[in-house]
């Protein structure tokens, strides 16, 4: 799943959770039951959910 989330566009306007389906049936998982991973009505807006996505898929901060 995070490597889907990796290959998402900032620029796609699509909503994040049809990118995510057509993201990972290109990377040959077609048959994901993402109802374990959506909740109808659930109470994020798409704008804080592609920032939690941005987050996640940061390279990690270099430690000196």
């Amino acid at each position: 799943m995070f490597a889907a989330l990796g290959r998402i566009h900032d620029r796609d306007k699509r909503p994040l959770r049809e990118q995510l389906r057509v993201v990972a049936t290109r990377m040959g998982f077609p048959d994901i039951d993402w109802e374990n991973y959506f909740v109808n009505g659930a109470s994020i807006a798409e704008e804080e959910l592609l920032n939690l996505v941005r987050k996640v898929t940061a390279p990690p901060l270099s430690r000196k």
